[in-house]
């Protein structure tokens, strides 16, 4: 996962030992949840917009 300044969160895909963690990052409500992107494939990125989003992030 990455942060900018500008309020664009990256979340880059990759593969995990954990059949549990590969079987919930393929369930289609997760995959809707980063734009159809599924995650558990290390060539998938998505991108989620806070700042569009109304969503405060304060660190």
């Amino acid at each position: 996962m990455l942060i900018s300044a500008t309020g664009k969160v990256t979340f880059t895909g990759k593969a995990s030992a954990s059949k549990a963690c590969t079987e919930t990052l393929q369930l289609e409500t997760v995959k809707a949840a980063f734009g159809g992107k599924d995650l558990s494939k290390a060539s998938e990125t998505a991108e989620i917009d806070y700042s569009a989003s109304g969503v405060k992030l304060d660190f």
